[in-house]
């Protein structure tokens, strides 16, 4: 029995890349209310990561995404996952050589840049130039640009694509041979044909099965080479699916569509089940768009509507497969020779025969995804071998394949032959390895719900591309195929396949705009005073005192800050200490410099403390951390007042290091009495930048007081008390004053203030601890926090986290 139906413009069933984009361009250009359900409990599609802990390593696995071509390559889709995410995800090149394809008897790299991948192919062999120049120049462009052509003539009103279809294929006939004819046509060494057709695990069957357009598509996405998203690629879904959620969108995860709902041949809504308490409801909708791919989406359709489609989709064939090998490692890979680039190894130069091998027999891609993430802790690998999905049927139907004995010596065997081909090629590998679990197309198919665990959708033939149902227009009006199976196979086909259909529900085929449209906005600026999210690069550590170190932080590649702070914010990092990631906040100790590309945070190891140990121990010069921010309202800006006081104790000096760098980089006149309050000598902070202070600030009245001091030290002794305020800072009643640091000295100093004169909207506090639990706790058994931005109010038992 199902609940009354909801309402809303457009449900999309997944949120892989396709429907992520299609979300995303119908928000912006339409003002859609969407609502996105996602079967797996992690929304993301082949974005995912997921992670493991042991041995004090904390490994991070990519799922499906293992490297981007470069921006400027020619067919660069970087642009839609810039546009995706608001050009917030950072990047790392990977090698100049990135696809290394190995056989028995040699390797050869493939290299950033036609000209260069030209050069060096030509080089080694020289009496293919003709037929190498005639492939990489013309007929990989071509052939790229008819499967586009293709794609777009097959989508078309049936009308229309019966008339347009044979005259672009007749265009394009390049794009329509298979993968291995176009080849052989061009090149003779068997070492060469191998070499520009072993991307095939990229995206589906062997070359004799493919049609040439998707190799070429691939070839010349990589053209310029390949990147890699710092942080891994599970920021890519992430950061994508926040901003459809700030425009309004709804993601709901865990819940699986069950059925399209279909009247009078149009597509009406979804019906949905959640699995946890098997609640049954309808989604109403304008629109329904599917990114879960063809033979799914039939899946959904009432008979006799879906079984006919899905025998439509039957002459196409099943697609390939693999099971991944993931392995956590104990060491760097890079004592063996690995430097971030993808290894293919293949047993020998016959490509086809390879497609059809036994699982763990086949072609091993190798993705060194923590070598390609400069932000990675530990060192982590996945292991493609590409396999057919018939091998796993006998286990297809069970429950819990897991449960399973022989299911599970199968997995087992696959890892260890899979580790014994990889030892035998690079001795002393198996001893780097301490983690490792097998996924197989079973596993595909539970997680990614791909038809037969063939992530990749339908096969990459020369049918597929005249197949009507390989389109974003479908039978079923109101009902739109996003995603790899409505363009292209890959995680950026899948995003084309996005554009593809938003363009047709927009009318008149907007794609070529909608393309125009993501190129124009996919670097999108930050609004000022926005806060960031990324990745900082330790460039130096700075001893302050026994117990406090300042970390000069930039942006990996030495450019400016994306972001600017007033003096007395802070930045939250992120500190991945395994089993998971822990936010503490931390004051930004300097100013703005002139050239914006580096900041400092001042960090004292508190006793016990356990990201600030961590920090200090761990976190060496060249390392990444995230970083969020800035944040904080605790800052001052000249002609705020005529008068500044800055009180501060031990760390807690920190803010009033960042307002007097500020101070003295602007010359300003503001008067400032600034007392920094230390325990022994020995902890005194910033006292290299106290000449700097002084000479900048002409009307600065700085004093150190050291509560425990010796005889040898000349400044100000004791403890700040009102005696001492009335001494230093006579006039302290017509001042604005700042008070930061330990409990003590603050609850003592917000006492003595207004009896001084201090007027209570003239003092500003900044704590650096919110006192122990128990401490705060009282006699209170529940909280209520209100968000005023968002006039929203959230309860919490007393000890609870409010997240």
């Amino acid at each position: 029995m199902t609940a009354p139906g909801e309402t809303t413009d457009t449900v999309i069933i997944g949120t892989g890349m396709g429907a992520i984009t299609a979300a995303r361009l119908l928000q912006d250009n339409r003002g859609d209310k969407i609502v996105m359900i996602e079967a797996h409990s992690t929304p993301g599609g082949m974005t995912h990561e997921f992670h493991r802990s042991g041995g004090g390593h904390h490994w991070a696995f990519a799922s499906g995404l293992h490297y981007l071509g470069k921006p400027d390559s020619g067919l660069g889709m970087l642009d839609t996952v810039r546009y995706l995410t608001g050009d917030r995800i950072q990047w790392q090149d990977l090698p100049d050589r990135y696809d290394i394809f190995e056989w028995e008897n040699g390797q050869i790299g493939l290299r950033s840049g036609h000209d260069a991948l030209e050069h060096d192919l030509i080089q080694e062999f020289p009496d293919e130039a003709a037929g190498l120049r005639r492939y990489l120049r013309r007929s990989l462009p071509k052939a790229a640009r008819g499967l586009v052509a293709i794609n777009i003539a097959n989508s078309l009103p049936p009308s229309m694509r019966r008339l347009a279809l044979p005259v672009v294929a007749r265009l394009f006939p390049l794009a329509l041979r298979t993968t291995r004819d176009v080849i052989e046509d061009h090149v003779q060494a068997p070492e060469l044909r191998a070499a520009l057709s072993f991307q095939w695990g990229d995206y589906g069957k062997s070359p004799v099965h493919t049609a040439f357009g998707f190799h070429a598509t691939i070839a010349m996405h990589y053209a310029n080479g390949a990147t890699y998203p710092i942080g891994g690629p599970g920021r890519i879904g992430v950061k994508a699916l926040d901003m459809i959620r700030q425009a309004g969108g709804e993601i709901r995860a865990g819940q699986r569509v069950v059925e399209v709902l279909v009247r009078e041949n149009r597509a009406r809504g979804v019906r949905v089940i959640d699995p946890t308490s098997g609640r049954d409801y309808v989604i109403e909708a304008k629109a329904v768009v599917s990114g879960i791919g063809a033979r799914r989406t039939a899946e959904l359709l009432p008979p006799p509507l879906g079984p006919e489609l899905l025998a439509d989709l039957e002459p196409l064939g099943r697609n390939i497969s693999c099971c991944i090998l993931f392995l956590g490692l104990n060491g760097d890979p890079a004592t063996l020779g690995f430097d971030g680039a993808n290894h293919w190894v293949f047993e020998g130069l016959d490509q086809d025969v390879a497609g059809a091998a036994m699982p763990g027999e086949g072609p091993l891609y190798l993705s060194f995804g923590s070598a390609k993430d400069p932000a990675a802790r530990s060192h982590s690998l996945e292991i493609m071998a590409l396999t057919d999905p018939a091998h796993f049927d006998k286990w297809a139907s069970l429950t819990d394949a897991r449960a399973d004995a022989f299911y599970t010596a199968e997995k087992a065997r696959i890892a260890a032959r899979i580790l014994e081909r990889v030892d035998a090629r690079y001795p002393g590998f198996a001893d780097l390895v301490q983690h490792a679990e097998v996924a197989t197309p079973l596993t595909f198919g539970t997680y990614q719900r791909s038809a037969d665990g063939a992530f990749y959708g339908l096969p990459a033939s020369a049918a597929r591309l005249r197949h009507p149902l390989a389109s974003p227009r479908w039978p079923v009006q109101g009902l739109t195929l996003a995603g790899q199976d409505a363009m292209t196979p890959g995680i950026l086909g899948a995003a084309a396949g996005g554009v593809r259909a938003a363009g047709v529900m927009l009318g008149r085929d907007r794609s070529a705009a909608l393309i125009s449209q993501i190129a124009a906005s996919a670097k999108q600026p930050m609004r000022k005073g926005e806060p960031w999210n990324g990745f900082l690069k330790i460039l130096r550590r700075e001893v302050e005192s026994p117990t406090v170190t300042s970390f000069i932080l930039g942006m990996p590649e030495g450019e400016r800050l994306p972001f600017s702070w007033k003096p007395g914010q802070f930045l939250t990092l992120h500190a991945p200490i395994p089993p998971k990631t822990t936010l503490r906040s931390y004051t930004i100790s300097s100013a703005q410099s002139g050239d914006d590309s580096t900041l400092r945070l001042t960090i004292k190891a508190q006793p016990g403390g356990r990201v600030s140990n961590w920090l200090h121990n761990e976190l060496q010069e060249n390392d990444l951390i995230e970083v969020a921010g800035p944040f904080g309202s605790f800052t001052f800006a000249p002609g705020e007042a005529e008068r500044l006081v800055l009180i501060g104790g031990g760390v807690g000096v920190t803010p009033m290091a960042a307002i007097l760098d500020d101070l003295a980089q602007r010359k300003a006149i503001t008067h400032v009495s600034a007392l920094f309050a230390f325990r022994r000598e020995d902890e005194v902070l910033f006292g290299r930048d106290t000449a700097q202070w002084r000479a900048a600030i002409p009307q600065l009245d700085l004093h150190v007081v050291v509560s425990d001091s010796t005889s040898d030290w000349s400044g100000e002794s004791g403890r700040i008390d009102a005696a001492m305020l009335s001494r230093l800072v006579p006039d302290i009643s017509k001042a604005q004053v700042h008070v930061c640091g330990p409990e003590g000295l603050m609850d003592a100093l917000i006492a003595i203030l207004p009896d001084l004169g201090v007027e209570p909207d003239a003092i500003r506090t900044e704590r650096f601890t919110a006192g122990t639990r128990d401490e705060n706790r009282g006699d209170a058994k529940r909280i209520s926090v209100t968000f005023a931005r968002q006039r929203r109010a959230v309860e919490g038992a007393v000890g609870a986290t409010l997240l």
